[in-house]
């Protein structure tokens, strides 16, 4: 596990790994913090850390010990880049909408047209088959919006994986195209899954009865 621990100077610096404790000089009055601490402690009150500490003592104290350092932002202080993950769920949830949109639709439409049908040479004749071409219509391309979803969601997280990986790398300039274009996707799935999801409830809203 790795640890940051205050300088002489009151200077935050690490992480630094359990077995170069004694290298850096760090004592059991040494402030130090870990992933998972609540708060700065002295070294000498973690049980974990008995037996690798050095034995000199060091000349100063921290009365109000600067905050933890946040596990979302790395030394040099860059904020790690968002996943982008709750706008790809709401597109998805709305193109998901949409098709069920869509299928009311096409219900609705071989409902009414059953029911004023007719019996000829025992062949059901529907007089209403440009509504039923419709409702296919609107289903296939409610399938090709969830497609359109699916795929701008998979990039958008792909591209989001590799803008982080470019953050551990401290690759900014590449961390930063990265994680603009995996934005781009993402806003591009939700905007177009918003209209069309739009569209599709005022049209069901107007053909279903």
């Amino acid at each position: 596990m790795q640890y940051y621990y205050l300088t002489a100077q009151g200077e935050q610096r690490g992480p630094i790994e359990v077995s170069e404790f004694a290298t850096y000089g760090i004592t059991a009055q040494t402030m130090v913090w870990c992933q998972g601490m609540a708060s700065w402690q002295q070294a000498g009150n973690c049980p974990e850390l008995a037996g690798v500490l050095a034995t000199s003592t060091p000349s100063f104290t921290v009365e109000t010990p600067p905050a933890p350092p946040a596990s979302n932002v790395n030394e040099d202080g860059v904020k790690r880049p968002g996943s982008g993950l709750w706008f790809n769920i709401i597109s998805w949830i709305l193109a998901t909408a949409s098709f069920v949109c869509a299928i009311a639709i096409i219900v609705d439409g071989c409902r009414s047209s059953l029911s004023h049908c007719y019996y000829c040479d025992n062949y059901i004749y529907l007089s209403n088959n440009n509504l039923e071409a419709a409702g296919m219509l609107i289903v296939f391309t409610a399938i090709l919006m969830l497609l359109l979803v699916t795929c701008t969601g998979i990039f958008s997280l792909v591209k989001a994986g590799k803008a982080r990986s470019a953050w551990r790398e401290k690759a900014y300039d590449k961390m930063k195209a990265t994680a603009s274009a995996g934005k781009l996707l993402a806003f591009i799935g939700l905007g177009t899954s918003g209209l069309y999801f739009v569209l599709m409830l005022i049209f069901a809203l107007v053909m279903c009865d």
